[in-house]
């Protein structure tokens, strides 16, 4: 082995060695505490119960409305149209929630 060939083998070992190693049970830590508190807390009224229906619904809507601009312009409104009746829908089954 000559000289350049032991300078690269070192060096390539000494970048190696400075890559961190994270064993893999780590992961589930680190995702909660990336996630707020709020987020895995469960819903216990029948109120709170519907808020989260509401705004899923409305986030939905959100994104299925910008989904429906993108198509041609001649489908827009037929799929805003189903996309609102879906909306409406949902806050039907939301609105459930509250006598339950």
């Amino acid at each position: 082995m000559n000289s350049l060939d032991r300078l690269l083998a070192t060096s390539t070992f000494c970048m190696l060695s400075l890559i961190p190693i994270t064993p893999a049970y780590a992961a589930p830590a680190a995702a909660d505490a990336i996630d707020p508190p709020r987020w895995t807390q469960e819903d216990t009224t029948p109120r709170q119960r519907y808020e989260t229906a509401h705004k899923e619904a409305a986030a939905a809507q959100k994104d299925l409305l910008a989904e429906c601009r993108t198509q041609p312009k001649a489908e827009q409104s037929a799929c805003a149209r189903e996309v609102h009746a879906n909306y409406l829908q949902e806050m039907s089954e939301a609105k459930k929630l509250l006598s339950q």
